[in-house]
Parts: C-alpha cells; structure tokens; sequence
C-alpha cells in the first residue's frame, strides 16, 4: 500500500513544481492553476492543531495564483487533518480506487488496432480531441463541465509527463479511438494511467488491449506488480476486476472552491 501511494504522488506531481514543506508536498503548475491535478498538495504528515494550522496558511501563500484549494489525501493520511478539510467545508470528489495485478492479465478478445506513442503535434492534436471528449462526458472531472483552458492545460502535463511516461493512442480503422500511460515509477512498480475510450468505441474490448499493450511495454525489463486507478461511481472498475486486478486502497481528495473565484479545473 505504501509503495502504490507513494507511486500515485510521484506520478501527480510529474512535470509540475514539487516544494517539500515541513508537513506536505505543494504540487505547482502556475502556468496552468484551473488546472486541479497541477496544484495541490499531498503527502501530507499534519496531526496537531498548529501543524495543520500552518499548512492551511502556507496553502494560501503557495496557491496565491488559484482559485481553488486541493488536498489528496489516502490511508496514511492523519485523520485529524482529514476531519479538518471537512470542518472547513472542503467537498469530497469521487475517491479513487487503487487496483493492482500481481499475476497475468485474462484473456481477451479485442479488435485489431493499431497503437502509436503521439510523436509530432498533429498526434497531439488527436490526444487533445480525445481529451476534449472525455472532459465532456464529465467521468473525469466528477461530472462538471470543464472550461478549454483546463483541457489544454492537462494535456499540456500529459506532453511534460511524457518524458518520463509513455502515452499511447490506439487507432481503429484509422480513427483515433482510445488513449492510455504506461508508467514505470521509480519503486519499481508500474502504473497504468489516463485510460479513456471513445463511447461509441465501448464493449468492443479496445480497452482491455490498450491494457494489455501497457502491461506488457512495462513488464519488457522486469516482472513488476502493475497498478492502477478507477473512480468508484464509474464501470471501469468491473473492467479491471475481470482482467485480474484486485482492490487495495482508496485515493481520496477534498476541494475548496471558492464561489467568488475563477473556473472550475480537473
């Protein structure tokens, strides 16, 4: 559990500014604040009144630029902390359930595709019409609808996370149909992330094989435990659990979002 938390942190804070306060990691992309992901603090350690009360101050002088506050939170978490997000009317998002396979993948029957890492801008563009879609089908982002400037900015961390990341779009028929991450973290384990499909391209097993491709691009060198993510009020989860991945924790983050300040972020 230790080592998947630790991977999910180092994975949110790829590509941003990392500062190590004395009681968490402050995650920063000033260049894009609406953007959720980009700015918000994790590997949180505050369990008395005063450290908890400094680190809300320090939030307010390193998010000076947001317009929102973003805690991540899991089960190392001190729950005193967590309580307080709540005493000060920080909502709770959709929590993330984090799934790990140990063994092999099921099988599965899937179309033929043709899978490519996003090289020029062109490929990019083609990542970033994806992205725009599954932003406005809304699983992602708890159901709200996210302005241009936050889809740019994701995958603008999506192009920065990629050079320690490889990102893959998997084409059917020519026709871009789905993305997904394979990432090797510096524990040794390997994570796969940012998983969409087209709706009209679901059921036909096109995610289960960019799955596939992902695990076996990480396992090349070595034979890791393979990790990954699923909101809990979304169907993916089942997915994965046919595959032959197995429950193990939830990733938990709670939003201030002030009513008087700028666009909502993911």
């Amino acid at each position: 559990m230790r080592s998947v938390a630790d991977a999910y942190v180092w994975h949110r804070a790829l590509g941003n500014t990392r500062v190590q306060g004395p009681h968490c990691d402050f995650i920063k992309d000033p260049e894009n604040p609406d953007v959720w992901s980009s700015n918000h603090i994790s590997q949180i350690t505050a369990a008395t009144d005063p450290q908890i009360n400094a680190l809300m101050d320090e939030m307010d002088a390193q998010f000076g630029y947001c317009a929102h506050r973003l805690a991540v939170v899991d089960c190392f978490t001190p729950q005193r902390f967590v309580a307080n997000l709540a005493m000060q009317d920080y909502r709770e998002l959709a929590p993330t359930l984090q799934m790990i396979l140990v063994g092999s993948l099921a099988p599965t029957n899937s179309p033929v595709l043709d899978i490519r890492e996003p090289r020029q801008d062109q490929d990019w563009q083609s990542v970033y019409n994806l992205v725009a879609l599954d932003h406005a089908e809304g699983a992602r982002s708890n159901r709200t609808a996210l302005p241009e400037s936050v889809t740019r900015g994701i995958v603008a961390g999506l192009r920065k996370k990629s050079q320690s990341c490889r990102f893959f779009v998997a084409y059917l028929n020519g026709r871009p149909s789905a993305y997904g991450a394979a990432v090797s973290c510096p524990n040794g384990l390997g994570m796969v992330e940012d998983l969409f499909t087209l709706p009209s391209c679901r059921g036909r097993g096109i995610a289960s094989a960019l799955i596939h491709h992902c695990i076996e691009t990480l396992r090349q060198d070595q034979d890791r435990i393979i990790f990954l993510g699923a909101h809990v009020t979304e169907r993916p989860k089942r997915l994965y659990g046919k595959l032959g991945f197995t429950p193990l924790m939830l990733t938990r983050e709670f939003l201030l979002k002030p009513s008087a300040l700028g666009p909502t972020g993911a």
